[in-house]
């Protein structure tokens, strides 16, 4: 089993990056807009968007991919910019998800 590393932009246009075990992000990404969890800080910022996932075959990458997209999260403005370069790379602009 593998782990998702994801980035969800909230309604007001504040940024989530977490992670997750499976191989398919979209449960998690339906948790988040069910509210499953009321005092969380996603509750009154429903509905979320998926902006950028990528799947690891190793959790502990997908924990190393987390820590390092927490670092540059700050770094995403509303312009668009991108975090690094390749695959892993996430545009900020809305766009729907490719996988």
């Amino acid at each position: 089993m593998g782990a998702f590393v994801y980035m969800l932009r909230y309604s007001d246009g504040s940024l989530y990056i977490g992670s997750a075990t499976g191989e398919d992000v979209a449960p998690r990404v339906d948790q988040h807009n069910a509210g499953a969890f009321p005092d969380s800080y996603t509750w009154s910022r429903r509905p979320v968007t998926l902006i950028w996932s990528e799947h690891f075959e190793r959790i502990t990458d997908a924990i190393a991919a987390t820590d390092q997209r927490l670092e540059t999260r700050e770094e995403v403005g509303a312009g668009g910019r991108r975090l690094g370069t390749g695959a892993s790379a996430c545009e900020t602009s809305r766009r729907t998800p490719s996988g």
